[in-house]
């Protein structure tokens, strides 16, 4: 939406805070419209629960219509863009854009959504860099990956670029560490994991059933394995 507007030459402003909403925000306003666009993500908005900061779906969904409701009494109307996407970010959210009231607005016919998708794309990697280096040790690659409904190829792909760009600090290795569930206790690989076994739990731990407990969600010998 930002580089839409950018190339629409319209003047906006993003994450707009006036004081009768403060310290919430809209996504964008622009003023010749008195207009607000909010772009409706997975988290929040009534279409999931945000297990990161425990807002049930239905409480961020009165948010929304408390945001839309002082919006309207400030004479503001709100277009929300659904971008609660599960495959193809790019084709759903154009999609959105499309079939939303901003056609009532805005010429899109001039748009080159190729040059959007690439700003975009620029902008979610860098995204998932922020969010891998928050929660790399509270969490695992695949949920990561879940959060922002991208594969673990196309995750640690994204990781690498950031890594280069300085955005994160991520090489291949932070891709396969162990962790204990019980103990809280990480290893650098599955093969540290069995090498240190006796010494720190009184047993031997083979690391292919390490492996196996890892792909088949199971304990072994009264562990819980995850690849974080």
């Amino acid at each position: 939406m930002f580089n839409l507007l950018k190339q629409l030459n319209i003047e906006f402003k993003s994450e707009y805070s006036p004081e009768w909403i403060s310290p919430k925000r809209f996504d964008f306003y622009i003023p010749s419209k008195n207009l607000i666009i909010e772009m409706d993500g997975g988290l929040g908005h009534g279409y999931n629960d945000n297990t990161l900061n425990g807002m049930k779906k239905e409480d961020s969904k009165k948010i929304d219509l408390f945001k839309d409701e002082m919006a309207n009494k400030n004479k503001l109307s709100v277009i929300r863009i659904d971008c609660n996407y599960k495959t193809d970010r790019f084709r759903y959210i154009k999609n959105s854009i499309l079939t939303s009231n901003l056609i009532n607005h805005f010429e899109l016919a001039s748009v080159n959504w190729d040059k959007a998708n690439e700003y975009a794309m620029g902008n979610l990697i860098k995204e998932v860099c922020s969010y891998y280096e928050k929660y790399k040790n509270k969490t695992t690659m695949k949920e990561i990956g879940g959060h922002f409904y991208i594969s673990k190829t196309t995750l640690i792909s994204y990781l690498k670029q950031g890594s280069s760009l300085g955005w994160c600090k991520y090489n291949c290795k932070n891709g396969i560490r162990i962790k204990i569930k019980e103990t809280n206790d990480i290893f650098k690989s599955i093969s540290e994991c069995s090498r240190m076994s006796k010494e720190l739990y009184g047993v031997n731990f083979d690391r292919t059933c390490i492996s196996n407990a890892i792909k088949n969600k199971k304990t072994y010998k009264g562990y819980t394995f995850e690849q974080i």
